[in-house]
Order: structure tokens, then C-alpha cells, then sequence
């Protein structure tokens, strides 16, 4: 820490901090604490027999022989997160860079018993900045400052292989869905600047303008409906032919591109104005 007392102050500092989250999280994939993750242990996508299965967690009541040998013999990662900060120049500015880093546990489905879920990459960082002058003179006070917050992720989204064929809850055939996707934290930013003016005025008063101006927005890439391949739906004739005789059921091509989008990003802004005024007079004691 460098300084000079009434005037500035230079600080640096680094902070590492786990934040274990859990110690016995069973995971049937591989690549864990990437945006990609497969399974594990010879499974194949869509391939792991259950007693029922729905799209939704629970997905079934009882497990797959298959998916019951590679989850007792996964081990129990300790899912945890990172988180860092540095470089801060408090008193007229600063700047804090929060960083984290690590993996969590994310609720895709539960399986009876244990807890086994998909693992959720975090790679990401958000730089928080505060600016600021002032000046006090004997007729005019001037006040300037901006805050303003930048985050940013690694990954748009990550993938992950399905080890369950999923199947519709009234007849029918369902294509099979090998695989999925989620969409992560978008990348966003927040920006603000106040002035604000104040003079002296007689009968011991003062008169005070403040402006503000801010703005938030959010424009990340967005990713497809879909990942799938093939055809997706249910199928009425037993066949995975899309036509006529199959109505509820979709070419993955028309859908897992973002062609099928009505825009390609968020495009989400906020704006806000300030403009404030006012007067004090204070009538001299009798």
C-alpha cells in the first residue's frame, strides 16, 4: 500500500479463496471442468437401460445396469469454486477483478440415492471499476464520478452427453436425443456517470445540478434451439421418416443452427437519465 493522506492511496492485493460446494458429487462423465462432457466408463449416448424414464428430473425410479456400474465406480470430486480479486486504487478510483474459476454441480436430473449430476464449467471474471474528482472552492463545488461493472465468461454454453433414451409419457416412439446443451452467464456490462454542480448562494443557500447518464446491456451470442441430430419428436407410424404421416416429428437440421433464430444476439439495452435540481435558503435568525 502506497499513499499520501488526504490525497491518494495505491492498494494491491491477490486473494485466492476455495468454496467447496461438495465432497461427494458422483459424476458419469468425462471432462469435467470443460464446456464439453461425455460419458464415461464405456457408456453410450442414449444406450443405458432404466425401469421408466421422463424428460424431466427424476428421470427414472430405478437405474440401468450399465449406468449403476460406472456411477459405483466413479469417485466423488470435490466440486468446489475459485474466486480471486486484484488490483484496487481506492480514494478517487478503483478497480476490483473478481475471477472464478472451477466447477458446480448443475440439476440436469437426480438419481435415486446419490446425488449424480452434470458439471457445470465456470471460467469467468468480472472487473468492477469506480472513478472519481472532486473540487470544493469557496463559491463552487464540482462532484465527477463513474462506476461501471464488465463480466465476461469463457464458455457461451456446454454440452453433454444423454445416457438415457428418453421416451414420450403416453405411446408413441420418441426419436432418440443423444445429447443436450445449456447456455451459460452471459457476457454483460454496466456503466454510469453522475456530475453534479453546486454554488454558493446569499441568505447562506446554495443551488445544485446533478446529471446523470447510465446504461446497462447485454448482447451475447445466442446459441441454437438445439444440438440434436437427425429428427426429434414423436413418431406416429413407428418410423423416423419426416412427412405427412409423422407430423410431430422435426429435422434436427432446421433446428440446431442459429438460422432458426428470429436475431443472432440478446441485443438488450437499458438506459437511464437523470437530471436533478435544486435550491436551499436559509432565513438569518432573529
Amino acid at each position: 500500500m502506497y499513499g499520501k493522506a488526504g490525497s491518494f492511496k495505491v492498494e494491491a492485493f491477490v486473494r485466492d479463496m476455495p468454496n467447496l460446494l461438495s465432497t461427494d458429487a458422483k459424476s458419469i462423465f468425462n471432462g469435467v471442468g470443460s464446456n464439453n462432457l461425455t460419458l464415461a466408463g464405456g457408456l453410450v449416448p442414449g444406450g443405458s437401460s432404466s425401469g421408466r424414464s421422463r424428460p424431466f428430473p427424476p428421470l427414472h425410479r430405478r437405474l440401468g445396469s450399465e449406468l449403476s456400474a460406472t456411477s459405483r465406480a466413479s469417485p466423488c470430486p470435490r466440486i468446489s469454486r475459485r474466486s480471486g480479486a486484484c488490483t484496487s486504487t481506492p480514494a478517487t478510483k478503483s478497480a476490483r477483478v473478481p475471477a472464478r474459476m472451477g466447477d458446480r454441480s448443475s440439476s440436469l436430473w437426480r438419481l435415486r440415492r446419490c446425488h449424480r449430476r452434470t458439471v457445470k464449467p465456470i471460467d469467468d471474471n468480472t472487473v468492477n471499476i469506480t472513478a472519481g474528482a472532486r473540487y470544493a472552492g469557496s463559491e463552487w463545488r464540482f462532484d465527477i464520478g463513474y462506476s461501471g461493472s464488465i463480466y465476461r465468461d469463457r464458455y457461451l454454453a456446454y454440452t453433454f452427453q444423454q445416457p438415457f433414451a428418453l421416451g414420450p409419457a403416453f405411446g408413441g416412439t420418441a426419436a432418440p436425443i443423444t445429447q443436450g446443451q445449456m447456455s451459460m452467464e452471459p457476457d454483460n456490462e454496466y456503466h454510469n456517470l453522475h456530475v453534479t454542480a453546486t454554488r454558493k448562494l446569499p441568505l447562506n443557500g446554495e443551488a445544485s445540478l446533478t446529471a446523470g447518464a447510465g446504461e446497462m446491456n447485454q448482447n451475447d451470442t445466442l446459441i441454437p434451439p438445439t444440438n440434436c441430430q437427425g429428427v426429434f419428436g414423436l413418431s406416429t407410424d413407428g418410423t423416423f421418416n419426416v412427412g405427412p404421416s409423422n407430423p410431430q416429428l422435426f429435422p434436427c437440421g432446421q433446428w440446431n443452427t442459429t438460422a432458426a433464430l428470429s436475431q443472432q444476439t440478446a441485443n438488450m439495452l437499458i438506459v437511464t437519465n437523470l437530471l436533478q435540481g435544486s435550491i436551499v435558503l436559509q432565513r438569518p435568525a432573529t
